[in-house]
């Protein structure tokens, strides 16, 4: 097939989860012999409108535009100049189907408008779904316009490859998409065991020698007001001696460094920014926790990821967060409320009972087992096929709607 992807940003040049998800899954489908292309903005420093790496073609339509404000809340100015480079499509080269990133939404119009002028089906990848009060409060009077858009996109997609149960139930309930065009495709995970290096940290806050393997708490992930890593330190200020390490970027990391510092934590937490997803996983390797606060995940990669490291996860509970699919409480891991009391309770009880991390340990690598970026892959594959035409059947009956059984 030749499969078409438009995504505003890849690895290795933007980290998170969307960026490993379409990395994981475009390499496998190029060793497949696909004909994959993601159409992007100008990321890498040659001044070639197209590279080819690992098998996949990376092709500008854009300038590379800064896609977070200082506030870290979304461009609007990237989200018009992605959409509107996204007209760029119609003199692309040809194929089969088009998969569409769910932020931002602006290229949607141009992808609809294009897959119905080639008469191609168009595809859409959805990590996460957000009501009406939240759109409003992140974009004041413009939220209505972030809810049409939102709803808009969804709906001109032929399929959605949903990340979670959470996001694919929102789709049907919130914006009135057939559940017979939603697909749950869970995330998988390959993570070769490593021991870490010893750490080497910008932007710590103190001075210390300790390595990665003594570290007692990690938080990965981007630096952001919904991620509450705030509240991760005023717990660990409650925990005489428990160390900490803030694995990420972004516009709330100066405020947290300093919050740090009035807290006390100067000699016991640490901050580094990603050098590569390789050292992000060294440092997992080598921690006992993760605690992961955030409140809004589609799915949390970070937890997955800590689960195949061994390492047991800390998530809250919170209504918008599908990361709670990823943890069985007091058996995977641990859930518990968003308060600074309650999270250090929980650590404080970890650390303090070593079978505990080891039964925990192991339950969470067993069940990392069964997230397969192959079995992922497989599953898209069939179901574009399907979308093409390449079989008979419109959707075999193991893809059906609502599909959990993705790992």
């Amino acid at each position: 097939m030749r499969i078409a992807i438009l995504s505003d940003a890849i690895l290795p040049y933007h980290h998170g989860g969307k960026e490993t998800l379409q990395y994981e899954r475009s390499t496998r489908l190029a060793r497949r012999r696909h004909d994959v292309r993601i159409h992007t903005m100008h990321w890498w420093p040659e001044r070639k409108r197209e590279i080819v790496r690992e098998g996949v073609a990376q092709h500008a339509i854009s300038p590379k535009v800064p896609m977070y404000k200082a506030n870290g809340r979304r461009s609007i100015w990237e989200s018009v100049a992605f959409g509107l480079g996204s007209l760029r499509l119609l003199w692309s080269p040809d194929f089969d189907v088009l998969d569409v990133d769910q932020f931002p939404f602006t290229p949607f119009f141009a992808a609809r408008l294009v897959c119905w002028l080639r008469g191609r089906p168009m595809t859409a990848t959805w990590y996460e779904v957000w009501d009406r009060d939240y759109w409003r409060e992140y974009m004041g009077w413009l939220g209505p316009l972030g809810f049409f858009l939102q709803r808009d996109a969804a709906r001109s997609a032929d399929l959605i490859f949903a990340d979670s149960r959470l996001t694919a139930r929102r789709l049907t309930e919130w914006l009135g998409v057939d559940p017979s065009r939603i697909l749950v495709l869970s995330p998988g995970v390959t993570i070769a065991a490593a021991h870490p290096p010893p750490l080497a940290l910008e932007g710590r806050v103190g001075a210390s020698g300790e390595d990665a393997k003594n570290l007692d708490c990690i938080f990965i992930g981007r630096l952001l007001p919904h991620k509450h890593v705030d509240i991760m330190l005023r717990a660990l200020a409650m925990l005489p001696g428990v160390t900490g390490l803030i694995v990420g970027s972004g516009p709330e990391k100066d405020r947290l460094i300093a919050l740090a510092g009035e807290l006390g934590l100067r000699d016991r937490v640490r901050f580094e920014s990603p050098a590569s997803h390789e050292a992000v996983l060294d440092r997992l390797r080598g921690a006992r926790l993760l605690v992961f606060p955030s409140t809004r995940e589609g799915f949390g990669v970070a937890v997955l990821e800590a689960n195949a490291c061994g390492v047991p996860a800390l998530v809250v509970q919170h209504p918008d967060n599908a990361a709670l699919e990823l943890v069985r409480d007091d058996v995977t891991g641990i859930i518990c409320d968003l308060a600074p009391h309650p999270m250090a309770a929980n650590i404080r009880a970890f650390l303090a009972d070593p079978l505990l991390q080891s039964r925990m340990g192991k339950a969470a690598l067993a069940t990392a087992a069964t997230y397969s970026w192959d079995a992922y892959v497989n599953k898209m594959e069939a179901a574009l096929k399907s979308l093409i035409g390449e079989i008979p059947s419109p959707m075999p009956t193991e893809l059906g709607p609502f599909d959990e059984r993705a790992a």
